[in-house]
């Protein structure tokens, strides 16, 4: 788990320096990988490093759509994520914020 953990960790920071050189498309990469590393460090610091997913989600929505031409909408983009994760963060629980993978874990150990 340990190594599955960290791999997601590093692999987030790989997707994130191919979106900003390569291409955009890799931000949904990041993002999901970001999402299994929050998930895995969920027991601790998890909830916390949830950010980032949401963050690289909105990022990769606004790509998606078209939005993310200048700066200031990339700004709109991360302030529009941090708010949504801070407002999931404390009115949804974490069951929720991280389903299908803690679904599948929960099946898979009993």
């Amino acid at each position: 788990m340990v190594l599955i953990f960290w791999g997601c960790a590093v692999l987030t920071g790989i997707f994130a320096a191919l979106a900003v050189s390569v291409s955009r498309h890799f931000l949904w990469s990041a993002a999901f990988t970001s999402w299994v590393f929050s998930f895995l460090g969920s027991w601790s610091i998890g909830l916390y490093t949830l950010v980032s997913t949401f963050v690289l989600l909105t990022l990769a929505l606004f790509h998606t759509f078209g939005w993310l031409r200048r700066p200031a909408q990339a700004v709109a983009a991360v302030t529009l994520g941090v708010v949504a994760w801070a407002v999931l963060h404390r009115t949804v629980d974490d069951y929720w914020l991280f389903f299908p993978i803690g679904y599948l874990f929960d099946r898979a150990s009993s």
